[in-house]
């Protein structure tokens, strides 16, 4: 435990405790980053930069070492960690919410692209009787308390606290922590494994390519945006609809992080 920073002035007669300021982390920025290259997977292994067709991909070292930061100072804050869960709606179908619509996927969504299938219900503090949005599955919340038959949740990608069931959501142990992220990148086609080391320094454990979800109707759908934490080990993901099989080239770890970048997915049918 830190401990306080006590400031003393002198007097003639004794030492007077003036002031006691708590200690403040300073918060990191990509700039404290250090990515140390230390492969331990080094099947099909990318360059920082490597041509594709008539292009150049490339890692986005840069993008990622501000991920890097942000996931090294949530973990500073005095949270509780959970989880939204609702995979293939095992934890019952979400009710619908407030404002909804159909998609081209024929299926119900609230007003910003969110499905209902899989997803969890979000109420506002004000409003307990019809959810406001949904989140989705695997989404990582920080657990702020609970209320009659819901958890109180402040979700890392969407502002405000929110109020969920509590069937929908797994709370994690106080002792949780993050030391094993994986960033896909939608647009260069890539996923990097990254191990924290110490604070501020992060091993790179592999750099491969990676092909994510195209927007295709009316099975194929691209990869969503987004933090979620990885819940499960699959050896390979199976696409029963367009009969396209597809086998993870690695496991992920467990309580690992998935970030997935922001680019969109590329055009070429090969990827």
């Amino acid at each position: 435990m830190s401990q306080p920073i006590v400031s003393e002035t002198a007097s003639p007669d004794s030492m007077e405790v003036e002031e006691i300021l708590p200690f403040e982390r300073k918060p990191l920025t990509a700039a404290d980053i250090i990515l140390a290259k230390e492969l331990l997977f080094d099947k099909y292994t990318l360059k920082d930069e490597y041509p594709y067709q008539d292009t150049v991909r490339s890692f986005k070292w840069d993008a990622i070492r501000k991920c890097l930061a942000f996931i090294e100072n949530l973990q500073y804050d005095a949270n509780r960690w959970a989880i939204f869960q609702n995979y293939k709606n095992v934890n019952r179908e979400a009710p619908l919410v407030r404002k909804y619509t159909q998609n081209v996927y024929r299926r119900i969504t609230d007003t910003l692209g969110v499905e209902r299938y899989q997803s969890v219900p979000l109420y506002l503090p004000s409003d307990t009787l019809v959810p406001e949005r949904y989140g989705r599955d695997g989404a990582l919340v920080s657990f702020l308390g609970e209320t009659g038959s819901f958890y109180r949740v402040s979700p890392v990608s969407i502002e405000g606290e929110w109020w969920v069931p509590r069937r929908y959501v797994k709370l994690l142990s106080d002792s949780t922590q993050f030391n094993h992220v994986v960033v896909v990148d939608r647009g260069d086609q890539n996923i990097a494994t990254l191990e924290r080391l110490e604070e501020g320094t992060w091993a790179i454990r592999s750099m491969n390519p990676a092909t994510t979800g195209m927007h295709r109707p009316p099975y194929a759908q691209e990869t969503p945006l987004g933090m979620f934490v990885v819940q499960q080990k699959k050896s390979r993901m199976v696409f029963l609809k367009d009969r396209r099989l597809c086998t993870v080239c690695q496991p992920l770890h467990q309580r690992s992080l998935y970030s997935r970048g922001a680019g969109q997915r590329a055009s070429h049918g090969d990827d």
